[in-house]
C-alpha cells in the first residue's frame, strides 16, 4: 500500500498517471524487484494499476486507475474524492442534459489534482454511452450526457457518501 500511496503523492493531474518502473525502484531502494513486482501485481489485481508486460523489463508499464487516487488521495493530500463528488454531482444536476467537463472544473474552483479523481468517479457511475471519451490530455473524459435515470442515480449515489 505504501506503494499506492506514493502514486498518488507523485501525480499532477489526479487521473491516469503513467508509473515509471525506474522511479518506482528508485522510491523503494530497500525493496527487492521481485518485492517490488509482486506489489504491482497485487496493486494490479485490487484494480489501483493497469499493467502491460514488457518482455524485456522485470516491471511492467503502469498506470495509476480512478481508484488509486479516490483511495489513497484522503491519506496523502488529505482531501476525500468520495466526499468531493458529492459536491460535484450537485453541480453536473444543475446542468441540462450534457456536461462539459472544463464548465464542470472551472465552477467547481478546485485545481485539477483534486477535480480528476471526483470526476472520474462520477463517470464511473454512469451508463459508458453516455461517457464522452477521448479528445483531452487533462481529464478523464470530455463530459457526458444525462437521462433522467442518471440524474436519479447520480443523486442517490451523492446522498450515500455525504458526510452525515
Amino acid at each position: 500500500m505504501q506503494i499506492g500511496r506514493w502514486i498518488a503523492e507523485q501525480s499532477q493531474t489526479g487521473f491516469g498517471d503513467s508509473v515509471s518502473g525506474e522511479a518506482l525502484t528508485q522510491a523503494f531502494p530497500d525493496a527487492t524487484l521481485d518485492d517490488l513486482g509482486f506489489a504491482v501485481a497485487e496493486l494490479a489485481k485490487d484494480g489501483y494499476l493497469s499493467t502491460t508486460a514488457v518482455i524485456s523489463r522485470r516491471l511492467p508499464r503502469m498506470r495509476a486507475t480512478a481508484e488509486t487516487y479516490i483511495t489513497f488521495d484522503p491519506h496523502t493530500l488529505k482531501h476525500d474524492p468520495a466526499v468531493d463528488v458529492a459536491d460535484l454531482v450537485d453541480l453536473a444536476l444543475a446542468e441540462t442534459n450534457a456536461v462539459d467537463v472544463q464548465k464542470l472544473h472551472v465552477a467547481s474552483g478546485w485545481p485539477l489534482r483534486r477535480f480528476n479523481p471526483a470526476f472520474a468517479y462520477i463517470i464511473a457511475h454512469l451508463d459508458d454511452r453516455r461517457v464522452l471519451k477521448g479528445g483531452t490530455n487533462d481529464y478523464p473524459a470530455r463530459g457526458f450526457f444525462l437521462m433522467d435515470g442518471d440524474r436519479v442515480d447520480l443523486k442517490r449515489f451523492a446522498a450515500r457518501l455525504r458526510p452525515r
